[in-house]
């Protein structure tokens, strides 16, 4: 491939998302295709499953998106995917999730596709994939059993996955809370997957019990059915404001302007250490422990368990009290992440020859 960017080549990248598993696959990778888009090559979406927010997503980016019919990591699946990449003489795929078994990548290579595989959990070896990339700060301690004489893996901070409205907002505000005015702005965020739901009620409860000022309670969670509503109902009567931001609304803007946040030990972590802001974490899976371990020994944030949350008073008084002490903070948090991730990664990629694998 030209050293100088990827020109017309269009990459293809290969993820899921929807009510189960969350949209955190589909978003984090939409940096990477940011920054090809930008150095002018196209870029096309191959899932099974996904949303329609997801889909509005592409269509403003300029993106394009094709539904996979058969089953998530079957042979199918690849063959679909191979036939995409041949048609629009892709040369890249990345690929994320965890249904991507080593011969389903194998069968990508063998057809002479270059691949670079997202991997948070080094369970997915042995690893022949061109790149290896896992942007989570003790990465390098896992276990990833390379196969390639020549590995390529891409750990840490250095590669955070940082998108564009994510990079603008910092540049927009300063670093650290907006000026709260006489209310102060939480904002809770947990992702969208069905796991959550429930942690939604109970860091609701928590803030509910709470004593002192009003605050701008602001619940970034996914419209289901009689959640918002549930929500609602636990915090009435008590000091918070409660709202919820539109479908369309920025996410970039919802982070910039809250004072706190409450969030899970995903991708968002990434983009709210971006921003220098100061928050809570709350391990939802077993997938979040490296990060909430990371996050507790750096005290960048305190760290709850979503169990100890659902069954211990204690705790939830722990985190409402966490909320109101940090949230009447001005001084901007840690600057840990400079948000050229992807400009990095798009650089590794670009290191490869045309041709060969």
């Amino acid at each position: 491939m030209n050293k100088q960017g990827p020109a017309a080549q269009t990459l293809i990248i290969r993820a899921d998302g929807g009510p189960v598993t969350g949209a955190g696959h589909l978003m984090r990778t939409l940096a990477i295709a940011e920054s090809w888009k930008r150095r002018g090559g196209e870029v096309f979406y191959l899932s099974a499953e996904t949303t329609s927010s997801f889909h509005d997503n592409l269509e403003q980016r300029g993106m394009k998106f094709m539904a996979i019919a058969a089953d998530i990591g079957s042979d199918a699946d690849a063959r679909e995917t191979i036939a995409l990449a041949e048609k629009h003489e892709a040369e890249w795929i990345i690929v994320d999730g965890y249904s991507f078994a080593p011969v389903w990548r194998a069968a990508l290579a063998g057809a002479g596709l270059k691949v670079l595989l997202i991997d948070d959990l080094a369970q997915a070896g042995p690893y022949r994939d061109n790149i290896v990339l896992n942007p989570n700060p003790r990465a390098a301690a896992l276990d990833y059993r390379f196969e390639r004489e020549d590995p390529v893996f891409l750990f840490g901070l250095d590669y955070a996955l940082i998108r564009d409205e994510i990079r603008n907002a910092r540049v927009d505000a300063a670093p650290g809370p907006e000026p709260q005015g006489p209310t102060p702005r939480i904002l809770v965020t947990l992702g969208g997957s069905e796991i959550v739901s429930k942690t939604y009620l109970h860091v609701a409860a928590a803030l509910a019990a709470a004593k002192g000022e009003a605050v701008e309670l602001t619940f970034a969670c996914p419209d289901k059915p009689g959640l918002r509503k549930n929500i609602a109902a636990v915090l009435a009567g008590s000091r918070c404001e409660v709202r919820f931001p539109a479908r369309n609304a920025s996410w970039g803007r919802e982070l910039a302007r809250a004072g706190f946040i409450v969030t899970g030990c995903g991708g968002s972590v990434f983009e709210i250490l971006f921003l220098r802001k100061h928050f809570a974490a709350i391990a939802l899976a077993d997938n979040q422990r490296l990060v909430a371990d990371y996050l507790a020994a750096s005290r960048f944030a305190r760290c709850f368990e979503a169990a100890a949350l659902a069954a211990d008073e204690e705790t939830r008084a722990l985190l409402a009290a966490e909320t109101q002490t940090a949230s009447s903070t001005v001084e901007p948090g840690p600057d840990v992440i400079d948000g050229k991730g992807p400009e990095r990664i798009i650089e590794a990629m670009l290191e490869f020859p045309s041709g060969g694998n």
